[in-house]
């Protein structure tokens, strides 16, 4: 008795371990139905028809096309003409002369894939590597955009520098961009929403190969300077003297913003006078005249909300509107009032941008 079940169960064994596939693909894409041994292996027409685990290695196989041509063959599943396993035989069949011929193709062996396909979670837990206390958020990527770690103080001009870590990653990143676009991207978005120091924004300035962007990324910066009697120092960021010129002329600006803020203004202009501005601005078919001569004009008056939107209105392009509206911000008699300008913009990135602007001047 004993003996018998274990001839069963080497039979068995065997048996099991005999599993070989069967893959007949049709040469020219027409549908077929397959029967292995009688029996219908498809339940619909393919043209590539799979039958996994047959047992057997001598079947009759019947092809039916849906023009009735049919073909049986008896097939071997034999490699070398000896029995095998673990094996996918794959035979083309195509119609020769409105005459079906099967053909041997290659017998491969069948690579099971790995499963779980998807690897489990770990045993070890790695959250806190990446939420460690040296870099923490400094950049995380939400919907394929970059979101910058804010390290702006809420009230107050800023004190602390970025840390060293956040200028060696905002680095990592440059260098991991393409195009000079994209780095000037990077730096914008750190420049706007971090605390950073003259010796900082120098070190990151000469990821930037052309001295117009520097001095945009300047005037972004500026007033996120820890140590703002240093500015003198970004001039070792550029080589040309007109660069340097421009940049003099930059905090200059920006030193009689902060007297016009000082004096600041109580009465709106007469209407009757900011038109006449607006008239000797609309005399330009371009911006960039346009704003030349806005700078030269507009700290000649004070104004009221409603006629920085009318004097804004004179731009056609959002860039335009966005630096004269920096500039109107410390004439304006309303100040509390001052994003209701944003609705001469095209743009949502643009009242965006103003409204960090104002924010940090409150």
């Amino acid at each position: 008795m004993k003996k018998n079940i274990l001839y069963a169960l080497i039979f068995t064994c065997t048996f099991i371990n005999a599993q070989n596939n069967l893959r007949v693909y049709s040469a020219k894409g027409s549908v077929f139905k397959l029967f292995i041994n009688k029996n219908l292996a498809n339940e619909h027409e393919q043209a590539n028809v799979l039958v996994t685990e047959i047992l057997l290695d001598t079947i009759t196989v019947k092809i039916e096309f849906e023009n009735n041509l049919t073909l049986t063959k008896t097939i071997y599943l034999l490699e070398k003409t000896k029995k095998t396993s673990n094996k996918e035989f794959v035979y083309k069949v195509e119609n020769l002369q409105n005459k079906l011929v099967i053909s041997f193709i290659s017998v491969n062996e069948i690579q099971k894939l790995i499963s779980p396909i998807v690897p489990l979670k770990p045993i070890i837990d790695t959250t806190l590597k990446y939420k460690n206390n040296v870099l923490g958020h400094f950049c995380e990527l939400k919907n394929n955009n970059p979101t910058y770690f804010n390290n702006l103080p809420k009230k107050g001009d800023c004190t602390s520098p970025m840390p060293a870590e956040y200028i060696n990653y905002t680095a990592i990143l440059i260098n991991k961009t393409q195009v000079s676009d994209e780095k000037f991207e990077v730096l914008e978005n750190v420049f706007k929403n971090n605390c950073i120091s003259v010796q900082q924004t120098n070190m990151l300035l000469k990821h930037i190969d052309y001295e117009i962007e520097k001095l945009k990324l300047i005037k972004i910066a500026f007033y996120n300077l820890t140590d703002k009697t240093n500015v003198k120092n970004l001039e070792t960021s550029f080589k040309f003297e007109s660069s340097k010129k421009e940049l003099s002329n930059l905090l200059l600006e920006v030193k009689n913003n902060k007297q016009s803020a000082i004096n600041k203004c109580v009465k709106a202009a007469e209407d009757i006078e900011i038109k006449s501005f607006t008239e000797k601005l609309n005399i330009f078919y371009n911006d960039a005249e346009r704003y030349e001569t806005f700078k030269k004009l507009y700290p000649n008056y004070c104004y009221s909300s409603v006629q920085v939107k009318l004097v804004l209105q004179t731009f056609l392009h959002d860039r335009e509107k966005l630096d004269a509206s920096k500039l109107l911000y410390y004439y304006c008699t309303d100040s509390q009032n001052y994003l209701s300008v944003s609705d001469v913009f095209s743009y949502k990135q643009t009242e965006s941008e103003l409204s960090d602007f104002v924010e940090k001047q409150r």
